[in-house]
Protein backbone atom coordinates (compact mmCIF):
# COMPACT_ATOMS: atom_id res chain seq x y z
CA UNK A 1 0.00 0.00 0.00
CA UNK A 2 1.54 3.56 -0.77
CA UNK A 3 -0.97 5.31 0.72
CA UNK A 4 -2.60 3.79 4.05
CA UNK A 5 -4.71 6.82 4.48
CA UNK A 6 -6.79 6.34 1.12
CA UNK A 7 -10.37 5.98 1.45
CA UNK A 8 -12.40 4.03 -0.69
CA UNK A 9 -14.19 5.80 -3.37
CA UNK A 10 -17.51 5.13 -2.44
CA UNK A 11 -19.03 6.89 -5.33
CA UNK A 12 -18.63 3.56 -7.29
CA UNK A 13 -20.56 1.64 -4.66
CA UNK A 14 -23.76 1.06 -6.42
CA UNK A 15 -26.76 -0.57 -3.99
CA UNK A 16 -29.19 -2.76 -5.79
CA UNK A 17 -31.71 -4.47 -3.45
CA UNK A 18 -33.10 -7.91 -5.18
CA UNK A 19 -36.44 -9.37 -4.73
CA UNK A 20 -37.36 -12.35 -5.80
CA UNK A 21 -40.31 -15.04 -5.31
CA UNK A 22 -39.33 -18.98 -4.02
CA UNK A 23 -41.57 -20.83 -6.54
CA UNK A 24 -42.06 -23.69 -4.41
CA UNK A 25 -42.62 -21.86 -1.37
CA UNK A 26 -44.24 -18.98 -2.50
CA UNK A 27 -42.56 -16.82 0.09
CA UNK A 28 -39.93 -14.42 -0.56
CA UNK A 29 -36.71 -14.36 -0.43
CA UNK A 30 -34.56 -11.34 -0.67
CA UNK A 31 -31.15 -10.14 -0.41
CA UNK A 32 -28.71 -7.00 -0.94
CA UNK A 33 -26.05 -6.75 -3.73
CA UNK A 34 -23.70 -3.61 -4.02
CA UNK A 35 -20.51 -3.41 -6.46
CA UNK A 36 -17.60 -2.73 -4.46
CA UNK A 37 -15.39 -0.09 -5.38
CA UNK A 38 -12.52 -0.05 -7.85
CA UNK A 39 -10.56 2.85 -6.86
CA UNK A 40 -9.25 4.49 -3.76
CA UNK A 41 -10.65 8.49 -3.44
CA UNK A 42 -7.80 10.09 -5.12
CA UNK A 43 -8.43 8.18 -8.31
CA UNK A 44 -5.78 5.58 -8.08
CA UNK A 45 -7.24 1.79 -8.89
CA UNK A 46 -7.66 -0.52 -6.06
CA UNK A 47 -5.32 -3.51 -7.24
CA UNK A 48 -6.75 -6.91 -7.56
CA UNK A 49 -5.08 -8.50 -4.07
CA UNK A 50 -6.88 -5.57 -2.25
CA UNK A 51 -10.46 -6.17 -4.09
CA UNK A 52 -10.21 -9.98 -2.75
CA UNK A 53 -9.59 -8.66 0.85
CA UNK A 54 -12.55 -6.10 0.62
CA UNK A 55 -14.70 -6.60 3.77
CA UNK A 56 -18.64 -4.82 2.97
CA UNK A 57 -20.42 -3.75 6.31
CA UNK A 58 -24.15 -3.21 5.67
CA UNK A 59 -25.59 -1.03 8.92
CA UNK A 60 -29.23 -0.33 9.29
CA UNK A 61 -31.15 2.33 10.93
CA UNK A 62 -32.61 0.63 13.83
CA UNK A 63 -31.12 -1.16 17.02
CA UNK A 64 -31.10 -5.27 16.99
CA UNK A 65 -29.73 -8.33 18.02
CA UNK A 66 -26.22 -7.60 16.81
CA UNK A 67 -25.53 -4.22 18.06
CA UNK A 68 -27.92 -2.45 20.44
CA UNK A 69 -25.25 0.41 20.42
CA UNK A 70 -25.31 1.57 17.27
CA UNK A 71 -22.58 4.58 15.93
CA UNK A 72 -23.91 7.77 14.57
CA UNK A 73 -27.56 6.55 14.29
CA UNK A 74 -26.37 3.10 12.44
CA UNK A 75 -26.50 -0.35 13.52
CA UNK A 76 -24.21 -3.17 12.53
CA UNK A 77 -26.37 -6.00 10.69
CA UNK A 78 -23.65 -7.93 8.76
CA UNK A 79 -20.94 -8.15 6.65
CA UNK A 80 -19.41 -9.98 3.26
CA UNK A 81 -16.23 -10.51 3.50
CA UNK A 82 -13.34 -11.62 1.08
CA UNK A 83 -14.54 -9.26 -1.66
CA UNK A 84 -18.13 -10.78 -1.32
CA UNK A 85 -20.92 -8.46 -3.16
CA UNK A 86 -24.31 -10.07 -1.58
CA UNK A 87 -26.08 -10.07 2.26
CA UNK A 88 -26.91 -12.18 4.19
CA UNK A 89 -25.24 -15.54 2.77
CA UNK A 90 -28.76 -17.54 2.70
CA UNK A 91 -30.19 -14.88 0.33
CA UNK A 92 -33.23 -14.37 2.92
CA UNK A 93 -33.11 -10.91 4.07
CA UNK A 94 -36.54 -10.92 4.77
CA UNK A 95 -36.70 -13.88 7.48
CA UNK A 96 -33.79 -12.09 9.41
CA UNK A 97 -35.41 -8.98 9.74
CA UNK A 98 -38.89 -10.24 11.25
CA UNK A 99 -36.85 -12.64 13.23
CA UNK A 100 -35.56 -9.17 14.49
CA UNK A 101 -39.45 -7.85 14.87
CA UNK A 102 -39.29 -5.42 11.95
CA UNK A 103 -42.20 -7.11 9.82
CA UNK A 104 -44.01 -4.52 8.08
CA UNK A 105 -41.69 -1.66 9.18
CA UNK A 106 -39.34 0.33 6.82
CA UNK A 107 -35.72 0.07 7.78
CA UNK A 108 -33.38 1.72 6.02
CA UNK A 109 -30.35 0.22 5.11
CA UNK A 110 -26.47 1.18 3.91
CA UNK A 111 -23.01 -0.48 3.29
CA UNK A 112 -19.67 0.86 3.21
CA UNK A 113 -16.56 -1.22 2.17
CA UNK A 114 -13.38 -1.86 3.85
CA UNK A 115 -9.49 -3.10 3.71
CA UNK A 116 -7.05 -3.57 5.88
CA UNK A 117 -3.83 -2.27 5.13
CA UNK A 118 -0.48 -3.95 5.82
CA UNK A 119 0.05 -2.24 8.96
CA UNK A 120 -3.30 -3.88 10.21
CA UNK A 121 -5.51 -1.09 10.35
CA UNK A 122 -8.92 -1.04 8.37
CA UNK A 123 -9.77 2.01 5.99
CA UNK A 124 -13.43 2.04 5.57
CA UNK A 125 -15.50 4.01 3.03
CA UNK A 126 -18.06 6.61 3.41
CA UNK A 127 -21.59 4.92 3.73
CA UNK A 128 -23.26 4.18 0.14
CA UNK A 129 -26.24 5.83 -0.46
CA UNK A 130 -29.09 5.10 1.76
CA UNK A 131 -32.12 2.50 0.86
CA UNK A 132 -35.32 2.69 2.52
CA UNK A 133 -36.77 -1.06 2.28
CA UNK A 134 -40.34 -1.84 3.94
CA UNK A 135 -40.07 -5.37 5.55
CA UNK A 136 -43.06 -7.61 3.86
CA UNK A 137 -45.60 -9.40 6.12
CA UNK A 138 -45.30 -13.07 5.04
CA UNK A 139 -47.60 -13.80 2.11
CA UNK A 140 -49.47 -16.51 1.66
CA UNK A 141 -51.54 -17.57 -1.32
CA UNK A 142 -51.25 -15.41 -4.08
CA UNK A 143 -47.77 -15.15 -6.23
CA UNK A 144 -46.13 -12.16 -7.06
CA UNK A 145 -43.87 -11.20 -10.04
CA UNK A 146 -40.43 -10.49 -8.65
CA UNK A 147 -39.18 -6.96 -7.78
CA UNK A 148 -35.88 -5.51 -8.72
CA UNK A 149 -35.06 -2.16 -6.79
CA UNK A 150 -32.15 -0.65 -7.70
CA UNK A 151 -30.22 2.45 -6.08
CA UNK A 152 -27.93 4.87 -7.56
Amino acid sequence: MRNRSRRLNVAVILFTFIVAICVGSIALSASLHWTNPTTYADGTNIPDSVKATLTGYIRINKTNPRDTTGKNGWYYAGEARNGGTSWPSDNDIDALLRSWGFEGQEIQLTVSSAYKASDGQEYDSALSEVLAYTVPFVVRGATQAPTVLEVR
